[in-house]
């Protein structure tokens, strides 16, 4: 006679259910150092792989190769003009809102003449300053030219040669009004070419020698000089006896300040 046999599977105890978690506990730890240990291996292989190839490169192409073509490097981006943030089209329409008779393509050409005349004060091949030149910038470049003398640099800007100027900015604030050109230009110092970006600070501020002039004389007067009669600011004419009234402005257009970007 045949006889079945059954198996009764029993629920195991807590403990045995302790034993079987920290089994899997340090089952799962050992697997991730495993895998950590495969990709730190793979790692510095890759490493050892890459500077293999990278020697094996060099002796084949010759480091003369390699560091002509780094010159070459260099000399292209010695010629290559750096590109300037042209916001005119955006910046001049609201200039001429606040200012219907500023001619851009006048203070376009007089700032890159001020870049050039900077450059040729740092040179030491001018003495005076021209009149559009305020007191901030004169400091500015005096400055300049006493670090570069500390340092006993001798190295001359030569061969300067605008590329573009474009307006990046157009603020105002309380009465202050500035624009901000951007010019992209080359030069060579030392033998060598080299390409530059700079920004050039344009600020309609007060003139200090008509301010000079109107302290130290009668040439603003509240009256008509001609019968004596109170004026107005806003009128051109007098109102007693229509004599003609000249308007003096102290303020003017000066550049204030300028910096390299880089």
């Amino acid at each position: 006679m045949l006889r079945k046999v059954y198996l009764t599977a029993f629920p195991p105890s807590s403990a045995e259910i302790d034993i079987i978690g920290d089994a899997m506990k340090y089952l799962y730890i050992g697997l991730f150092l495993a895998c950590a240990v495969v990709v730190i291996s793979a790692g510095v292989g890759g490493y050892r792989f890459v500077r293999r190839k990278v020697f094996e490169a060099k002796s084949f192409l010759g480091s003369d190769i390699i560091k002509e073509g780094l010159e070459l490097h260099n000399e292209i981006a010695a010629s290559t003009p750096k590109s300037v943030s042209g916001m005119t089209k955006i910046y001049l329409p609201r200039i001429l809102e606040d200012f219907p008779d500023f001619d851009y393509g006048y203070f376009r050409q007089l700032t890159e003449n001020t870049i050039k005349n900077i450059f040729c004060f740092i040179n030491g091949e001018n003495v005076d300053f021209p009149e559009y030149f305020a007191d901030s910038l004169k400091e500015q470049i005096e400055q300049k030219v006493k670090d570069l003398r500390k340092t006993g640099t001798e190295d001359r800007y030569e061969n300067i040669r605008i590329h573009k100027t474009e307006i990046m900015k157009y603020e105002k604030d309380s009465g202050m009004y500035a624009i901000t050109f951007q010019s992209a230009f080359e030069y060579i110092i030392s033998g060598r070419k080299q390409q530059a970006r700079y920004n050039i600070e344009l600020a309609y501020i007060q003139d200090e020698e008509k301010a000079k002039k109107i302290s130290q004389g009668p040439i603003l007067s509240t009256n008509c000089p001609n019968c004596g009669a109170p004026v107005k600011a806003v009128h051109t004419n007098c109102e007693y006896c229509g004599s003609l009234l000249t308007t003096i402005n102290i303020r003017t257009w000066k550049y204030i300040r300028f910096y390299e970007v880089y």
